[in-house]
């Protein structure tokens, strides 16, 4: 892993998200094609496959509309920047199936494919950097919980800052206001999953990265202003209370948990449960 910078995750979310959600829109999601729309393109349509195998770097947005536009086709992207492709995957389904020219090559050269993820398109790189410092931070060996509760603190920022940005649709339209690429750019709850996800596995038996994970999708729940996203941290909150039941905490330890997922649940305006964070297995010794 590459030596991360604490800005290098905020500046690619200002770079892949430019726009900030405006005050009169800042509940709508983001628009985008009817799903009968979506689905035609599905319809008879054929695969452009990868001719090697490593990480899609980056996409040539442009390059593929006007791919696309030549062609009069319409394109859905099945592999976003940062995915992991082999020789002979597909890249993108064409539909519907033209009647010209079926040479992929225009296609194949939009997708940059190169040994090693980058963060050029792929806000998910530094993510996964600083997932994997906390983990390894939480690692037997290692047994830091203060560096693994610092890389939460700058996944908050983040977050936070995210929240506050519009999402692209995944439907892009030509100058003629026609969709020509259905593109598959991650979504809020995504990003949340990766944040959090393998964190609050390794870290369930540390009561303070469990109350830190918590606190910040309270600090991450004030910031959100889509629904989506408020329900995407509502699950995380629950799933990080429900995989406590096998970890052996004291009761006082219990009870700490339970304030933090209270008022993580306050934020997100909803009510808590009666049990809180459930029991687990009576202590050792």
């Amino acid at each position: 892993m590459g030596q991360l910078q604490p800005q290098d995750l905020e500046a690619a979310i200002d770079r892949l998200f430019p726009e900030a959600i405006g005050e009169d829109s800042a509940t709508a999601d983001p628009g985008g094609a009817s799903p009968d729309e979506s689905d035609a393109i599905d319809e008879g349509a054929r695969e452009v496959r990868a001719t090697t195998t490593g990480y899609v770097q980056a996409i040539d947005a442009h390059g593929l509309m006007e791919v696309a536009r030549e062609r009069d086709v319409v394109v859905r992207v099945r592999a976003r920047p940062g995915a992991f492709v082999r020789n002979g995957q597909a890249l993108l389904t064409v539909g519907p199936p033209p009647h010209g020219d079926r040479d992929d090559t225009p296609f194949q050269q939009v997708f940059i494919i190169g040994s090693d993820r980058t963060g050029t398109q792929d806000v998910t790189f530094f993510v996964d950097q600083l997932v994997e410092l906390a983990v390894r931070a939480l690692s037997p060996g290692i047994n830091d919980p203060g560096t693994a509760r610092l890389c939460i603190d700058r996944l908050e920022h983040a977050l936070c800052h995210l929240g506050r940005r519009r999402l692209p649709s995944p439907a892009r339209h030509d100058d003629d206001g026609r969709v020509r690429v259905f593109a598959c750019p991650p979504t809020f709850a995504s990003i949340v999953e990766s944040a959090f996800d393998e964190i609050a596995r390794y870290g369930r038996s540390s009561v303070s990265v469990t109350c830190r994970l918590l606190e910040a999708l309270r600090s991450v729940g004030s910031c959100v202003q889509r629904e989506a996203d408020r329900r995407a941290l509502l699950r995380q909150a629950a799933e990080i209370a429900g995989g406590l039941r096998e970890s052996p905490f004291s009761d006082g330890d219990r009870e700490r948990i339970a304030r933090c997922y209270r008022a993580a649940l306050t934020a997100l305006h909803e009510p808590p449960d009666e049990q809180v964070v459930p029991s687990g297995p009576p202590l050792s010794g």
